[in-house]
């Protein structure tokens, strides 16, 4: 389905680069053919579209496609009344780009919190290393951890 906003979503994930733009690829990709999104597409990709410059870098990474798509139509479906209302407003036909930016915001803060009770709960994985190594600034063993005393001195 070709909608107004799938080429700008399109535009803007392009000009992504390495796993970033694939994952969006396949998100856009995904709106088209998933059921939750029937009829609600041109919403989809401008929330999309104006959400991509604030979501986390480490989304890909730390995110399913297929969660990421589990936000994006529960937001949608909670916020169906006040995004329908907004969009056939006035403030929306003197400035679209600032209103659906505005909308998007709330879909971005889902997303973020959803990463942050992750983070929280310990199991956001972002490909980092776990091990973690300490290092004592002195290299003599005989040194390390204390600089034995004299007998005379220990009394």
């Amino acid at each position: 389905m070709s909608t107004p906003y799938l080429e700008i979503v399109l535009r803007k994930v392009q000009a992504l680069e390495g796993e970033q733009r694939g994952y969006y690829e396949r998100v856009v990709t995904s709106i088209d053919t998933v059921k939750a999104f029937e009829n609600k597409q041109n919403v989809a990709f401008m929330v999309l579209a104006y959400s991509l410059e604030d979501l986390p870098e480490p989304l890909p990474a730390a995110m399913p496609e297929v969660s990421f798509l589990n936000h994006m139509a529960s937001y949608l479906r909670k916020n169906q009344l006040v995004i329908s209302k907004t969009l056939f407003s006035e403030e929306f036909a003197r400035s679209p780009a600032k209103v659906a930016h505005e909308i998007a915001q709330g879909f971005v803060a889902r997303v973020a919190e959803d990463l942050l009770e992750q983070y929280g709960n310990g199991t956001l994985d972002l490909g980092e290393s776990k091990a973690f190594s300490f290092r004592w600034p002195y290299y003599d063993a005989d040194d390390f951890p204390y600089e034995d005393l004299d007998e005379a001195e220990e009394d």
